[in-house]
């Protein structure tokens, strides 16, 4: 949306200066110059709200690819050597991504084990259930999973194909 945040404003602006022009053009025979630097300095105040406003607007519609949340939804540390750690990701994006996650296993500040991962094809405001395990050290019994992800541009590739 960015991309055409700039010509919907540059198209704003003309079609207010259009209009300030036409209304000089009525009241040019009953206005002195003062008047219309009044009316130009009006004109020119209103300019800068439509912009200002097409802006804020635009910038809040702008992609925003790292609006994806993250959250685990289950950390088995049972298994000997790994920790099975199930997860979510909603994209709160308005496109279709791929989301590298990082996962970690910690105990306090000490890293026990990190994984990392790729969660392909989450459509726009969907959310999406991924496992990934992740080789540890032995864990304690206040070892946490935790995860991160972000945005993914590179390539994903694919299987087969013959290649």
């Amino acid at each position: 949306m960015r991309v055409y945040a700039t010509p919907v404003i540059r198209t704003l602006v003309n079609a207010l200066m259009a209009f300030l022009v036409r209304v000089a053009f009525l009241v040019r025979g009953r206005r002195s110059r003062r008047d219309y630097l009044g009316l130009a300095l009006a004109g020119a105040c209103a300019t800068l709200a439509v912009v200002a406003l097409g802006s804020v607007v635009f910038a809040a519609e702008a992609e925003h690819p790292e609006s994806v949340t993250a959250q685990v939804t289950s950390c088995d540390l049972h298994a000997a050597g790994s920790a099975r750690v199930t997860f979510t990701l909603a994209n709160g994006d308005r496109v279709l991504h791929a989301y590298r996650v990082i996962i970690t296993v910690a105990e306090g500040s000490t890293t026990l084990g990190t994984s990392v991962t790729l969660v392909n094809h989450v459509a726009a405001g969907t959310t999406s259930d991924a496992r990934a395990l992740v080789p540890i050290s032995t864990a304690g019994p206040r070892a946490r999973c935790s995860v991160r992800a972000e945005t993914f541009t590179g390539d994903i590739g694919h299987y087969g194909g013959g290649h």
